[in-house]
């Protein structure tokens, strides 16, 4: 194989003061990486991965000074310190990565390991991500101050809180465990991002206590039962909030469902992230429950997943004139839903349907979005059917060089496989 070689030129100075220059063949392949500067390296290595960094240290000189400078973050799980060299391996990591700045152990299950992990990385370490299970309390007290988000596995834990001052993101399952058992004293506060799964209805008490000490929250993530007139009149006492995901089980009420969704979004104004999920096989979403949208001109980013969608369910999206992206999931969904779609979100950059069947008279209708680079497809039956309705809209003249069809060729190839695949069985 031929390769591209560049001359360079060198002087070189005799004794007798007379000089003598000369061409010097100094051959290198122009492709190769030591035409590189240290910092363009280091910064090309960015996307290896920390095995890959051990794998190719000794590639070259260059490499071994550059190939670990980069590693600012570290995430630690059971398999990388699965045997019985785990102490001289993760001693090993630290001298070769002393830039090391955020760790991440939350899929460490091996809670007794940790302070372990933080005492070889405890010098340089900055944020501190984690799982907090009942043996929080042996490391916290030293290491609570670098702790930046928790996911709390265990309620008796929840004590070791008041050590984590930085604590920015929580993730928990009941609304109980950010409170004192005897005192009732709010553990956590000036959170960012909260995460709850509720499976019983919330005390108010504790929900308005819970808001009060966190009004710097940005996002909020709730799974509950709960009264619904109650958390919506909480959640829009967040004035920072950015972004919000109920799941509600069972709902069964679109009327209440739409003077919620209107209370929050007349009250959090900055809001442009929203995601609903209903629990439910007959809720229908339409545009008489969707109709609080107009409440939401800021939103950029909307998903509702479970529902039963009417032809105007997308109408109001007329009202969010900044919208980028929409996720949709619903069994049943017809042409008419999309009709306009070109004309409600102009701005649309990313749609995901996941849905049992689509027609082409639907495709034709997307295809028709100005601003659509990506298009994600999911369907459940039916796959001959939706292959054909692919294959039609790739046949479009009119979309041929629109990126969207890049993401429809890979959803055809997995359609293909999953078929070829029942088709054996």
């Amino acid at each position: 194989m031929s390769q591209n070689l560049s001359m360079k030129t060198s002087v070189e100075t005799k004794d007798d003061a007379n000089q003598d220059i000369k061409q010097q063949p100094k051959l290198y392949a122009r492709h190769s990486l030591d035409r590189f500067g240290d910092d363009l390296f280091g910064l090309l290595l960015t996307h290896l991965s920390l095995k890959d960094r051990f794998r190719l240290e000794s590639v070259s000189k260059q490499f071994q000074r550059t190939v670990f400078g980069s590693v600012v973050d570290i995430c630690i799980d059971d398999n990388l310190i699965a045997n019985h060299l785990k102490t001289q391996i993760l001693a090993t990591i630290a001298i070769k990565c002393p830039n090391i700045r955020r760790l991440d152990c939350r899929k460490m299950t091996s809670e007794e390991l940790i302070p372990e992990v933080m005492n070889a990385f405890g010098d340089h370490l900055r944020d501190i991500h984690c799982t907090l299970g009942p043996n929080g309390n042996q490391w916290l007290p030293t290491f609570g101050s670098l702790v930046n988000e928790i996911h709390l596995r265990d309620s008796s834990a929840k004590h070791s809180l008041i050590h984590c001052q930085r604590l920015s993101r929580l993730q928990i399952h009941a609304l109980s465990n950010v409170f004192d058992t005897t005192s009732g004293q709010l553990l956590v506060t000036n959170l960012k991002r909260f995460d709850v799964q509720l499976v019983v209805d919330i005390d108010n008490q504790l929900l308005a206590a819970f808001v009060l000490g966190n009004q710097s929250l940005k996002s909020v993530s709730m799974h509950t039962t709960c009264d619904l007139r109650q958390l919506s009149a909480q959640l829009s006492r967040l004035p920072e909030l950015r972004e919000l995901t109920l799941s509600l089980f069972p709902m069964n009420d679109e009327n209440l469902l739409a003077e919620c969704l209107r209370k929050i979004g007349l009250n959090c104004k900055q809001l442009q992230r929203l995601a609903v999920k209903v629990v439910s096989n007959d809720f229908t979403l339409n545009g008489q429950t969707l109709d609080a949208l107009r409440c939401y001109p800021q939103l950029k980013r909307l998903h509702f997943l479970h529902f039963v969608t009417s032809n105007d369910a997308l109408t109001p999206l007329r009202f969010c004139r900044r919208l980028t992206h929409l996720t949709l999931e619903s069994r049943r969904m017809n042409a008419e839903l999309f009709k306009d779609c070109d004309k409600q979100c102009p701005r649309l950059q990313y749609l995901c349907v996941r849905t049992d069947t689509i027609t082409g008279e639907c495709f034709s209708h997307i295809s028709r979005l100005p601003a659509l680079k990506t298009l994600k497809m999911f369907f459940l039956n039916s796959l001959s059917d939706n292959d054909l309705c692919l294959q039609e809209l790739l046949s479009r003249s009119t979309i041929v060089c629109n990126p969207v069809v890049i993401a429809i060729n890979r959803a055809l190839n997995r359609l293909k496989n999953r078929a070829n695949i029942l088709a054996k069985k």
